[in-house]
This record gives structure tokens, C-alpha cells and sequence, in this order.
């Protein structure tokens, strides 16, 4: 199935998912904001790698926006589904500069400052004002290495349990159909090279030590090659702490999976080394989590 084929399924989904969550009085504004979401990222004129780009992250973002419903109960319903919609606005810069790694200005920044800074594109979809401010601490958080290290630098402050539930859910959401999309997504739309330049491309150090002491990859860190960016992915685990998921994880092989091609095609012994190292460790940590989880 093409991906513009696969969009329009998932939009048909997600539309079904709206007519049950949402209160009768706010879902033509919920179905209005995919419409209006959609035409935004058509209004700009684009390559062809550009436009697949931008079709692989409409398909996550209703994928995101599926998931945030399913995980909200129903008086939060509507504030979970804008969250869904909007948290990779600012996608839009990296797409227009056809590649996801620069991190000059991260995306969760650049989407919160289009939506609520002086453009106000929030003013596109109909979305009741007193979830501007969750929204916005939302947005600039799901994305951050580190939540309350990201708080204390940029002064944000979750102020009710409820902000707190929005920025883990979107954080878990997000990552369940990243996880999702990489098992299906060719390389090179995902790190833009292919299995077999990725099993040729050094790892840093500053990437094996991320696993060694169980945390995200930190993409600002360079060098930051093909293998870093890859192996930044399989890192992901070590931020979830939603059972579920991690269930999931464990349920279809995940780690093995996303690996796999690579490990094949690494010729390099002490390189092949590291990389058994980081799966154990992933799988491992996994495992744990779950058994202390029950």
C-alpha cells in the first residue's frame, strides 16, 4: 500500500475515533483541524523528497493523534486529540530543509513558537483557548531529552497534574508509532542513508556510553553519523515507562527486529561487538521494566 493510500486510512480511522470520544458539540471542529492540518503542509511548494517527507509525517501524526485518543479518557479527550494534531507542527521547518537531523532549533520549539508565538497559527484550528497553555508546554516537551532538566532551563512549569498526564502522554504516544514506523519505513526516508551505509558508518563513543548508562542519545552531540542516528531509535525503550508499550515492545521483538538488517551486513568484529552489546542492553533493560512493573 502506498503512503498516500495509507493516509487516507488512517484519517478514516481517526475520524471514527473522534465521533467516540468527543462530546456531539466539538467534533465537526476536531474533523475540521485534520482537514485544516492537511492543507497547511499542501499550501507549500515542494520537491518530491520533500512531499514524501511530509506524507510520512501526516501518516504519524494521525497515527499519534489515534493513539492520544485511545489513551485519554473522555473529559480529556478533546485536549489529548489537539495534542495529537499539533505536536510535530514545526516538522514543517525540517521538511523544507529536507532533512530531520538538524537540531539548530529543535522541532518541539519551532512548532510551539509558530502555533502560539506572534503568527498565532493556532488560530487555524478551532481550539478552545484554555488549552493554549497546556498545549504549548505539550508541544515543547514531548520531544526533550530530559522533561524536568528542560523545565528548569526554559522555565516551564507543569502546574496541575493534568499538564503532567498531557506531556507523558504525548511522549508515549509519539513513541509507540515511531517504534511502528520504523519497522516499515525504508532507511533512507528515516536517517537518509541504507542499511549497508549505516553498518559502514562509525559509531561514536558519546553514543555507546548512552546505552551504557541507559538514556536517550543526544543528537546535538557530534559527530553524529548514519549509525547514531539509527542506534538514537533503539535508545527510545529507555524513556518509556508506560507498561503497555513496553509490553509491546517485548511482544514482537522490537529491538531484534530494528536491528537485524544491520547486524547482518556489519563486517567490522569490535564493531558487531558493540552493537550485540546495545541490543542485550536494551532488551535486558526492557525486561526488567516489565517484571518490576507487574
Amino acid at each position: 500500500m502506498d503512503i498516500e493510500k495509507m493516509i487516507e486510512v488512517a484519517q478514516k480511522n481517526l475520524e471514527r475515533k473522534i465521533g467516540e470520544k468527543l462530546t456531539a458539540d466539538r467534533i465537526e471542529a476536531a474533523v475540521s483541524g485534520l482537514k485544516e492540518y492537511r492543507s497547511f503542509y499542501e499550501e507549500f511548494d515542494m520537491t518530491p523528497q520533500q512531499r514524501e517527507m511530509s506524507n510520512h509525517k501526516l501518516h504519524h501524526t494521525y497515527g499519534v493523534t489515534s493513539r492520544m485518543l485511545e489513551m485519554a479518557d473522555d473529559e480529556k479527550a478533546e485536549a489529548f486529540f489537539w495534542l495529537g494534531l499539533l505536536h510535530d507542527f514545526g516538522r514543517i521547518t525540517d521538511i523544507l530543509k529536507g532533512t530531520f537531523a538538524d537540531v539548530k532549533v529543535g522541532h518541539p520549539d519551532a512548532g510551539a513558537n509558530m502555533l502560539f508565538g506572534t503568527s498565532k497559527k493556532i488560530k487555524i484550528f478551532d481550539v478552545p483557548e484554555e488549552l493554549y497553555v497546556p498545549l504549548e508546554k505539550g508541544i515543547r516537551l514531548h520531544g526533550v531529552l530530559d522533561v524536568e532538566k528542560t523545565c528548569a532551563e526554559k522555565g516551564i512549569e507543569l502546574s496541575s497534574p493534568f499538564e503532567a498526564e498531557l506531556v507523558s502522554a504525548i511522549r508515549t504516544a509519539d513513541k509507540w508509532d515511531i517504534f511502528s514506523f520504523f519497522l516499515w519505513t525504508p532507511m533512507e526516508t528515516t536517517v537518509g542513508a541504507s542499511f549497508s551505509q549505516i553498518a559502514e558508518s562509525p559509531m561514536a563513543n558519546h553514543t555507546m556510553e548512552s546505552f551504557k548508562e541507559h538514556r536517550l542519545v543526544n543528537q546535538a552531540a557530534k559527530p553524529f553519523g548514519y549509525k547514531d542516528h539509527w542506534l538514537k531509535h533503539v535508545a527510545f525503550p529507555f524513556d518509556v515507562t508506560d507498561m503497555r508499550l513496553l509490553s509491546w515492545l517485548q511482544d514482537i521483538s522490537w529491538v531484534d527486529a530494528y536491528m537485524a538488517p544491520v547486524l547482518v551486513l556489519t563486517e567490522d568484529e569490535e564493531e558487531l561487538k558493540k552493537l550485540y552489546f546495545i541490543r542485550d542492553e536494551v532488551k535486558g533493560f526492557i525486561s526488567e521494566k516489565i517484571s518490576l512493573g507487574k
